[in-house]
Formats: structure tokens, sequence, C-alpha cells
């Protein structure tokens, strides 16, 4: 009866995955960024809205509102 060696994957496989994964770990880090970039310009916009004022996205201001 023959019994086999089992051997690992080849190193160029290893590589791969491991480059794969710094791909895909920089593409969740940089959708995580902007997902909080997103919100907080969001939440900008709503407690100005609650103030009473306008939210101009364009020049990232609120315009009107009353700050007591």
């Amino acid at each position: 009866m023959r019994s086999y060696r089992r051997t690992g994957p080849p190193e160029w496989q290893r590589r791969l995955v491991v480059l794969l994964t710094g791909l895909f770990g920089a593409t969740l880090l940089l959708f995580a960024v902007w997902a909080i970039l997103l919100w907080i310009d969001w939440e900008r916009a709503e407690d100005c809205e609650a103030r009473g004022g306008r939210y101009n996205a364009d020049t990232a201001e609120c315009e009107g509102a009353r700050w007591e």
C-alpha cells in the first residue's frame, strides 16, 4: 500500500491569499471611513434642521439656525 505525504499549498497560492486578504481589508477600511464621514455630515445637517435652520451642502454651513 502506498502512503502519500501531504504537502501544503504552493508559495504563490499563499502569497495570493495574503494579497487578496490585504486588498479586502484595505477596501473595508476605506468603506468604513467613508461611511463615518457621511454619518458626521448627516448628523450636522440634522442638528441644523432641528434648530430651525437650513443646511447648505455646497458650503457645509448651517444658515438661519438659532444656536442657543
